[in-house]
This record gives structure tokens, C-alpha cells and sequence, in this order.
């Protein structure tokens, strides 16, 4: 009876591996289409760009929310077609003095106690919001936005799309090892997970920065979000259901310092993984209704989005499944759809690379990455161990340091 138990156990495990490894490498073939055969360019929209609301929540943010402001300032959009505000969320720092000197509209806001981007978000829009802007950008504090971003947001939202997704490209990549793999994951999550769903007619994912709204969605979205550590996950979902689409374009750009210290590095992880819990207990049972009772392909790579574990933790059960197959552990599938999943993941990390025309120092820095993978995928078991429990976890910024694109 236990070897009964423990074989199908095992069986579970093994094609659980396999789902994971499908949701990850589906999207390379999207992305190899787009390469060679691109989607038809739309036409330019006719009708005058929006007047946008550049919002930005910031706490203690004095070394880096300058350089986020100028790069708006020095924007080759129209000077009168946009404004920043930046609220300054319970800071004890220079942030809203430096901001302001930098050209934005800085709200204070002092609640006596945590809250989350969203929240603060939130705070800030119910006083903008009557200034009656066609479009929303949110970014970051630590984000600097290159001198096209927002023009390329504009287009796309005056071709009708709700919601548009830029992308984030690294400042500081040669900060170390840590900070090297943080940009590599998410070159990957751009250039195949996001372009190749785009080719393929699904949603690219939302990233919290580097997005634009229609004004009058950004409303319903900010306006109705719950306690979520992650908003732009619980956005996501939402409009998988009420199938918006979510346009992503790699030529609105924006610079975003990526983490260089593990611990911060555990922390933020932490925070994602406990979002990404919190939005599944919510939303992944709407999500496998839609995709059953309306065909909803968005809902349904949603609801695998958030049943699958983290690509350092698919790569890991790959390895191990391919050593219990070597090994010759009953029960183990033949080692050779082990290897296939493992050469799967280094035909994803180079495809990314190679969509992203990268340097050789980038895979120099891919070798040095490596050497961190031990200590990430410790933290990822632990932060997907405490999602999956439910354990309680405090929106905490990541801590920033790095002013200057260089």
C-alpha cells in the first residue's frame, strides 16, 4: 500500500514537473514568430496624444527619485501633455523636497503605519484624479525613463489599447552576481514570456512599473484594489477575466535598478510569492471558470501562471528528477524527458539573450550569476513555502541605492 502511495505520489510530482516546464517554454515559440515574422505594424493614431499623470509612490526614496523625475522632465513629449506626482508615503528622508526640486508635484501622505504601493497609490490618485487626464503612467522611484517612453506610451494608447506595458531594462546589471541574475530573469520574462504571449494574441504580463493606463480603467483598477502586496499581479487577473488586452512594446523603455543584495533580494520574493498566494486564492478559481465556460485562453494562462512555481524551483526539480532517473529510482520517468526539460531552460535563458541582441559582458555575467543560483533557489523554496502556507508578510520597499543609469 505505501509503495502504492508513494508511486503515484511520485507520478504527481513528475507530471507536475512537466506542466511547469510546458508553461515556461511555451511562449519561445511566440517569440521565435516574432522575430522572424513580425506582427503587422499599427497605423499612428490620428486623434491628439492624451494628457498623461505620471504617478509615482516613493518611500524614503532621496538617492534615487531625482534621477526618476529629471528623466521625465527631459521627455521628448509634448511639456504641457504630462505631469508628475510623486507621493511621498510616510517618508523621513529628503524624497519629497528633492522631488519637488526636480519638477514634480509631491503629496505628503503620513498614516501612522505601513501600507502598500497600491495604497499609497490610491491615496494620491483621489486628489489627481480631477484633473481630468486621458491616460495614467505608473513608475517607480528608483525607474528612469528613456527619452521616448512616454511618446511610445501615448501611441499605443491612442490606438485604443487600455493598457501597456513597457519594458524594464536594467541600470545597474554589473552591481554583482545577484544583480545580474535579477536582470536576467526578467530579460527573459520580456523577451519570451512577454513577446512571445504577445505574438500568440494572450496578455503579456503587468510588472508594477513601465505601464500605462487609459485613465478611465486606471480609475476602476486603483480605485477597487484590496490588500494585495501586489497589485499589478491582482491587475492582471482581473483583466484576464474581463479579457483587456495588455499590450507589451520593447520600444517604450525604462531603466529600473535591479537588486544587488540577497537579502533584499529574499524579502522581495518573499513579498511577490505572498502575493502571488494572495491573488490565487482569489482569482484562480474565476480563472478556470472563464477559460471553461467562455474560452478565455487569457484566464487560463493566468490560472497556470498561478499554479506553477518559480522557474528556479522548475529548473531544480528537473535536475533532481534527472538524477533520480540516472540513478535508476523506480518510479522515475526515462532520464532522457529530464534532460529534454533541462536543455529546454538553456535553449530559454540563451533564446533571451540572443531576442535581446545581448553583449558578450551579458553572458559574463550569466556565468557570475550562477554562482548565486544556490542561495536563490534556497530563498524561492522558502518564500514559496511561506505563499503556500499563508505566513503573513509586510509590504517591505527594497531598498535602492543607485541614482545614476551607468
Amino acid at each position: 500500500m505505501l509503495t502504492t502511495l508513494v508511486v503515484a505520489l511520485l507520478a504527481i510530482i513528475q507530471a507536475y514537473a512537466l506542466y511547469a516546464a510546458l508553461y515556461t517554454y511555451y511562449p519561445m515559440a511566440g517569440a521565435l514568430l516574432g522575430r522572424f515574422r513580425p506582427a503587422n505594424e499599427q497605423p499612428t493614431p490620428d486623434a491628439p496624444p492624451p494628457r498623461l499623470a505620471v504617478l509615482i509612490a516613493a518611500h524614503n526614496e532621496e538617492a534615487v527619485i531625482g534621477g526618476a523625475v529629471t528623466s521625465l522632465m527631459q521627455q521628448r513629449y509634448p511639456r504641457g501633455g504630462f505631469d508628475v506626482f510623486v507621493v511621498a508615503d510616510n517618508c523621513r528622508d529628503a524624497t519629497a523636497a528633492i522631488a519637488r526640486r526636480a519638477g514634480a508635484t509631491v503629496y505628503e501622505r503620513f498614516n501612522g503605519g505601513g501600507s502598500t504601493k497600491g495604497q499609497a497609490l490610491a491615496w494620491m490618485w483621489g486628489y489627481v484624479r480631477q484633473f481630468g487626464y486621458g491616460g495614467v503612467v505608473v513608475l517607480d522611484a528608483d525607474n528612469q525613463a528613456d527619452e521616448s517612453f512616454l511618446t511610445t506610451i501615448a501611441t499605443e494608447l491612442g490606438r485604443g489599447h487600455q493598457a501597456v506595458q513597457g519594458i524594464r531594462r536594467p541600470k545597474n546589471e554589473d552591481a554583482g552576481g545577484t544583480a545580474g541574475l535579477d536582470a536576467l530573469t526578467e530579460l527573459c520574462t520580456h523577451r519570451i514570456g512577454a513577446a512571445g504571449r504577445q505574438r500568440l494574441g494572450l496578455n503579456g504580463p503587468l510588472m508594477g512599473s513601465g505601464v500605462g493606463y487609459a485613465a478611465g480603467l486606471f480609475d476602476e483598477l486603483i480605485l477597487s484594489t484590496g490588500d494585495t502586496v501586489v497589485e499589478d499581479c491582482e491587475w492582471q487577473a482581473r483583466l484576464a477575466l474581463r479579457k483587456i488586452a495588455i499590450t507589451w512594446t520593447d520600444r517604450a523603455i525604462i531603466y529600473d535598478e535591479k537588486t544587488s543584495r540577497a537579502d533584499a533580494m529574499a524579502t522581495q520574493r518573499d513579498r511577490w510569492m505572498a502575493g502571488r498566494g494572495q491573488v490565487a486564492r482569489e482569482y484562480l478559481g474565476p480563472c478556470v471558470r472563464a477559460f471553461f465556460r467562455e474560452g478565455n485562453l487569457n484566464a487560463l494562462d493566468m490560472a497556470a501562471y498561478l499554479t506553477t512555481p518559480p522557474r528556479i524551483l522548475m529548473l531544480a526539480m528537473l535536475g533532481l528528477l534527472f538524477l533520480a532517473a540516472l540513478a535508476g529510482l523506480p518510479g522515475v520517468w526515462p532520464a532522457l524527458i529530464w534532460f529534454l526539460g533541462l536543455a529546454g531552460f538553456v535553449a530559454y535563458v540563451f533564446l533571451g539573450l540572443w531576442l535581446d541582441g545581448a553583449p558578450a559582458s551579458a553572458y559574463r555575467r550569466l556565468g557570475l550569476g550562477v554562482l548565486h543560483l544556490p542561495r536563490f533557489t534556497y530563498n524561492m523554496v522558502r518564500s514559496t513555502w511561506k505563499a503556500v502556507s499563508g505566513a503573513a508578510v509586510k509590504w517591505v520597499p527594497t531598498p535602492h541605492g543607485n541614482g545614476a543609469r551607468g
